[in-house]
């Protein structure tokens, strides 16, 4: 799928769409390298999301002060855990496309954190262009 079309699908569905990619992008990869763990933190993430959503609820309920830094918290370590899985995916198109279809992929830190999902599918857009993908 063209980047540009995850990029306008994710605006409009709220970032749903972008997830749902996300989760595609993770299966992929996991083709390319049964050993790459994306989609174990994605997971991971969405599990300590909906701990951190459910902390907020009882923190709304009693106005606990405690409940709600602990919700700050738990919903903190659910984005490092997305952030790893992007970098998960990221590491294993690396060592991908650079040992076993060595085709010199570089892909920006930066650019990843700032853009995360659309920049790996812009990349990925560009191997479709050259070479059939995995």
């Amino acid at each position: 799928m063209h980047w540009l079309l995850v990029l306008v699908l994710g605006f409009f569905t709220s970032g749903l769409f972008t997830l749902f990619w996300l989760i595609r992008l993770a299966r992929f990869t996991r083709k390319l390298d049964a050993g790459c763990k994306a989609m174990s933190f994605l997971w991971t993430a969405g599990g300590v999301l909906a701990a951190a959503s459910l902390l907020a609820g009882v923190d709304a309920v009693h106005s606990n002060s405690v409940l709600s830094h602990l919700a700050d918290m738990t919903l903190f370590t659910s984005w490092v855990l997305f952030e790893v899985s992007i970098f998960s995916l990221r590491s294993t198109l690396l060592r991908y496309y650079n040992t076993v279809q060595p085709i010199g992929l570089r892909l920006s830190g930066t650019m990843t954190v700032l853009f995360h999902v659309v920049y790996l599918q812009y990349h990925l857009c560009g191997i479709a262009r050259t070479k059939p993908i995995a």
